[in-house]
């Protein structure tokens, strides 16, 4: 006696594949030591700025200027 099989009836429409999730393993984080960084003085670009807008709009002022600027 031949058991007869059970055809499958195909559904219409899109069918959504559910995804296995792989446990993520936690990497162990190393403790970074921070850089202790020095404060910049910005004084002088500051001024070196200010002499620049000056000097652009037409006014010198060669009394503060060691140098050329």
């Amino acid at each position: 006696m031949r058991r007869r099989r059970r055809k499958r009836k195909k559904r219409r429409g899109r069918r959504r594949k559910r995804k296995r999730r792989r446990k993520k393993r936690r990497k162990k984080r190393r403790k970074k030591r921070r850089k202790k960084r020095r404060k910049k003085r910005r004084k002088k670009r500051r001024k070196k700025r200010k002499r620049r807008r000056e000097r652009r709009r037409g006014k010198v002022n060669y009394v503060h200027c060691s140098r050329s600027c």
